[in-house]
């Protein structure tokens, strides 16, 4: 897992009365290697910090490996000082840390983690640059995590997470930027569904289950491609169930089949915000087992929601 920290000028900022952006940073990257597991590699990248605005030209290529992939356990950011002030130079980094990656096996997926406070302003897109390493056949697995970040950086922060196969996450404190690193950490960067950090998986077996009710943040992408639910009707009935996309890459569809008792009963999908995947069932008897299954190629992120309702219970 390789962390990307920013360091321009905007990240000395205080983010609260003793503390400037970049310190808590640090302090939350802290943490949340600590809670990866033992066997994990780590490597730290910072971008930003070693020339200032006057110097534009050698600030936007200004990339630093401070600490290259080791082990967990050897990883102590404590003993590293810095000033921000320079620019963003994001997607030039971005390109860095895939080279950064060659030096470890193929068997530790390229996961990365940026903590910045703004877009790139060196004139780099970050989306364009991800897209161009995957056309080299790397795959980088990029979450974002931005520090109150403006309404053009967001934007172009969220664009970039899609085009990365990961989430973007805004956080304003330090307790919240702590926790949400450490989840990633935790997790590997790889959500669960149902708002939780179970995943729902591919079998009867592996589905979580589900009632009447909404079910946000459900997640597909990077290498998950299906996600399996059973309805559990307490109550025999006719039910509506709706899948809505609220995040889905322009090159993924959403598509979601249905089973009953084994037997497919029916199909649908959705390729945008707009769509919305619906299906009605009718469940004469609490012992009928009734599935909901959810695909995607797997390659990008689609974030859904479910909902469950009993349009009408049978006497």
């Amino acid at each position: 897992m390789a962390f990307l920290v920013d360091l321009s000028e905007s990240m000395g900022q205080k983010a609260d009365a003793e503390t400037a952006r970049h310190e808590l940073a640090m302090r939350a990257l802290q943490d949340a290697i600590r809670s990866l597991p033992a066997s994990s590699l780590v490597a730290l990248r910072t971008y930003g910090g070693n020339y200032s605005l006057q110097s534009e030209s050698k600030s936007c290529r200004d990339s630093v490996l401070e600490i290259s992939f080791q082990a967990r356990d050897n990883v102590d950011l404590r003993k590293l000082a810095f000033t921000p002030q320079g620019f963003t130079p994001l997607a030039f980094t971005v390109r860095e840390v895939a080279k950064d990656f060659k030096s470890i096996s193929s068997d530790y997926r390229r996961v990365v983690i940026i903590v910045s406070d703004g877009e790139d302003t060196c004139g780099g897109d970050l989306a364009a640059a991800l897209n161009e390493l995957r056309k080299a056949g790397v795959d980088l697995n990029l979450h974002i995590v931005a520090l109150n970040p403006s309404p053009k950086a967001r934007e172009a922060l969220s664009s970039a997470a899609k085009e990365g196969l990961g989430i973007f996450y805004t956080v304003a404190a330090g307790d919240s930027l702590s926790t949400t690193l450490r989840e990633i950490a935790e997790g590997d960067g790889l959500p669960g569904d149902l708002g939780g950090t179970r995943d729902a998986g591919s079998t009867l077996r592996a589905a979580l289950p589900i009632s009447p009710g909404r079910y946000e943040s459900n997640y597909l992408g990077y290498g998950d491609k299906e996600d399996t639910f059973q309805l559990q009707a307490s109550v025999p009935g006719k039910y509506l169930i709706e899948l809505t996309p609220t995040e889905i890459h322009k090159r993924e569809k959403l598509s979601v089949s249905f089973t009953l008792n084994g037997e497919k009963i029916g199909s649908s999908e959705a390729s945008d915000t707009e769509g919305v995947v619906s299906y009605m069932v009718e469940l004469p008897s609490q012992s009928d087992v009734f599935e909901i299954r959810a695909s995607g190629n797997g390659l990008f992120t689609t974030i859904y929601q479910i909902s469950v309702r009993l349009i009408a219970a049978f006497e």
